[in-house]
């Protein structure tokens, strides 16, 4: 029987030695497969330096979220608050909450790292200044402006003119200083002014009332006012002022509202 012979420097593979083995009696030394190592990677040695950092280069890391790398392998991420020529402060934020400042010696950093943090955005608080509302039940009219802790508005009411011809007709001026009392949802402590007309008596309303106004970020707006205590000058001897008052709010002022702000 003719054997192949391997070429010179060839070894033979062990499939081949498996298929031949009857025509080499005898025990055989097979070579085991190398272990293969994975070398390290290289690590900068103890001691190095890079070349130093200047100031200007701190200065522009202030404030900002940075990574160093000391020359004994560690590395410490934070803050950057402030730097001297012997130190460099970091405030240092754990996973848990945990504040913390390190003081680090200035010539121990080789390299320094900027990280970008991704930032929440805060939503556009839309506001919506001015608009008009429509008063139940009584048609009244109101338009109404709104900035900050300032609140206005004017009103007429519609439907009682309509109902006595002219004669009983009234309307309302209000400034207030408004405070939220929910995500949407606002207080307002008011003063009122009051025009009226009545029974051909004219007369003029002043006093405070409270209320509670709502404005959706489409701009839809709610509304409740409530007169407190009022008196109308001006009005007949055989007329009570306070009553009178209040009257006039029912004729004019939009106790509940419906409207729409721009």
């Amino acid at each position: 029987m003719l054997l192949a012979t391997p070429a010179l420097g060839q070894r033979p593979s062990l499939g081949d030695l498996d298929e031949e083995e009857d025509d080499f009696p005898g025990p055989r030394l097979v070579s085991p497969p190398p272990i293969l190592t994975p070398l390290p990677l290289p690590s900068p040695p103890r001691g190095s330096r890079a070349v130093p950092i200047d100031d200007a280069a701190w200065d522009r890391l202030l404030g900002r979220h940075v990574t160093l790398f000391l020359d004994d392998g560690r590395s410490i991420g934070g803050e950057l608050e402030s730097f001297s020529p012997e130190r460099v402060m970091v405030l240092n934020v754990e996973s848990d909450g945990t504040r913390s400042r390190l003081s680090i010696v200035r010539s121990s950093v080789i390299v320094v790292r900027a990280i970008e943090v991704a930032r929440s955005v805060k939503p556009v608080d839309v506001t919506h200044i001015g608009g008009f509302s429509l008063g139940l039940p009584t048609g009244a009219l109101m338009l109404e402006v709104e900035y900050g802790g300032f609140y206005a508005f004017a009103s007429f009411g519609l439907a009682s003119p309509l109902v006595t011809g002219g004669t009983e007709m009234a309307g309302f001026l209000g400034v207030a200083l408004t405070t939220p009392i929910g995500a949407r949802w606002h207080f307002d402590l008011m003063l009122l002014g009051e025009p009226m007309t009545s029974s051909g008596a004219a007369t003029f309303g002043a006093g405070v009332g409270v209320g509670v106004h709502l404005v959706t970020d489409g701009g839809i707006t709610f509304g409740l006012k409530v007169p407190v205590i009022g008196y109308a000058f001006g009005a007949p001897p055989n007329d009570s002022a306070i009553s009178r008052f209040f009257y006039g709010a029912i004729l004019g002022l939009p106790m509940l509202s419906v409207g729409f702000r721009f």
